[in-house]
């Protein structure tokens, strides 16, 4: 130890010393200070003043040091500062551990770097690899993240983190939940598991899973366990669940894919599919492979079926090759319509009309005072068919259709069904219970 001046009381073995104190500890530990109170009985100082604790990897700066040289334990109560590489610690209090060379900060931590900023209440700090161990409510803000943990693990060297309880990633576009996250910087990569949920703040829709990976340079999101998609209506929303759901955002649209065994549901709505895409550009909800939807009492089937979603409500149906609308009557009879291509308008989401272009066709039983009398064949290249109160009110034909009726007594089982009818209900999600489960 050197000074400018000391007492040394041998007889209690204890030193004070005064300005421009330096101890030296090995060849790996330098410490700075103006005063310095040393009981040698204990082996314990305490500098203050201006105190600088360096090692050869990073540098304490504080008001007043306790330094239990015995034990190798540092420690400061009254804000110290750590400049450790290009990054800053600061903290209300706090200690360190020579031999293990790791730091243990306590209230008001931050940590500064270029690219980064770390925010929490406990962390320890291991300067051999860099590493932060979060233990609190704690933010990390990187790359216009805002990332949330109650427990975590930050490498400042490889610019990893492993985070758990409670965590959450924002940024301008989307927030993101889940049990535990994983976190690339360097490879722009992260994955989340188990309860993840997340909410699109700028297209209206939440996505729900057990597992998933977030690719930033692709701007793309894979969920590959149990995803859930939630369109978010006016009053209501529609949920959809299949194998595998992939959500790609880039500055012109946004896409969301859901493949194989697709089901969905809102009170009013229903339907399956093999796959979904959804594209903000231009508002579409496209289903391929042998869709279904179920919309009041009408099943509307087609080999594919887009659905035009503006401004949270399902404003258009468009229907393309092989479109057929089934309504049933009861157990043997349906009202049933086809046609080469279908357009269907909606009024607050409920069917206000539709539009049957070319190879019309339809069959329609006649009532009176709700007794079966008669079915009605009718062929007509153009129709329109419109709705009220979810009920077929009236059909318009822009040509003089072929109408056959037939009074009931003699309607053949031929006659009940136009080509490739085919009632599904069976498979039709009854409840939201199908889709998110109990």
């Amino acid at each position: 130890m050197k000074c400018d001046s000391a007492y040394h009381y041998s007889k209690t073995n204890k030193i004070i010393a005064f300005d421009n104190i330096r101890i030296n500890k090995g060849d790996s530990i330098i410490l700075t200070g103006k005063r310095l109170n040393y009981d040698a009985n204990i082996s314990y100082a305490t500098i203050s003043g201006n105190v600088n604790f360096k090692t050869k990897s990073n540098t304490l700066k504080t008001k007043e040091i306790n330094f239990n040289i015995e034990e190798d334990l540092v420690y400061f109560k009254n804000y110290g500062e750590i400049i450790d590489n290009e990054k800053k610690i600061i903290s209300k209090k706090g200690y360190y551990q020579i031999k293990k060379q790791i730091y243990t900060f306590e209230e008001s931590v931050i940590v500064e770097a270029k690219d980064y900023t770390i925010n929490t209440e406990n962390m320890k700090y291991n300067s051999l690899n860099e590493e932060n161990i979060l233990n609190g409510p704690s933010k990390i803000l990187i790359d216009n993240k805002i990332i949330y943990c109650e427990k975590g693990i930050f490498n400042s060297k490889k610019k990893i983190a492993f985070l758990s309880k409670k965590t959450k990633i924002e940024d301008k576009k989307r927030l993101i939940f889940a049990d535990s996250i994983f976190y690339d910087k360097k490879n722009k990569y992260a994955q989340a598991f188990y309860n993840v949920k997340i909410i699109d703040t700028i297209n209206n829709f939440n996505v729900f899973g057990e597992n998933a990976e977030m690719y930033e340079k692709e701007n793309k999101i894979v969920i590959s366990e149990q995803p859930i998609l939630c369109l978010i209506f006016d009053k209501d929303s529609l949920f959809s669940r299949g194998d595998k759901l992939i959500n790609i955002n880039n500055e012109k649209e946004r896409v969301i894919q859901l493949f194989h065994n697709v089901k969905f549901f809102k009170s009013d709505l229903s339907g399956i599919c093999d796959s979904i895409v959804y594209s903000s550009k231009d508002s579409l909800i496209s289903m391929f492979h042998q869709p279904f939807i179920w919309m009041d009492d009408y099943q509307i089937s087609s080999d594919s079926i887009k659905l035009l979603f503006y401004n949270k409500k399902i404003d258009k149906i468009y229907l393309k090759s092989n479109p057929m609308i089934v309504s049933k009557i009861d157990s043997l009879d349906y009202n049933q319509i086809k046609g080469k291509k279908m357009i269907g308008y909606l009024e607050k989401n409920k069917l206000k009309k539709i539009n049957v272009l070319s190879n019309g066709e339809s069959i329609y039983h006649l009532r009176e005072d709700e007794k079966k009398i008669g079915l009605n064949y009718i062929q007509s290249t153009n129709l329109t068919l419109y709705f009220k109160n979810s009920k077929m009110n009236n059909v318009t034909y822009k040509e003089i259709p072929n109408s056959i009726t037939t009074p009931y007594k003699d309607i053949s089982d031929k006659q009940r069904f136009l080509n490739d009818f085919f009632w599904n209900n069976k498979n039709r999600p009854k409840n939201l219970l199908e889709i998110i489960g109990s």
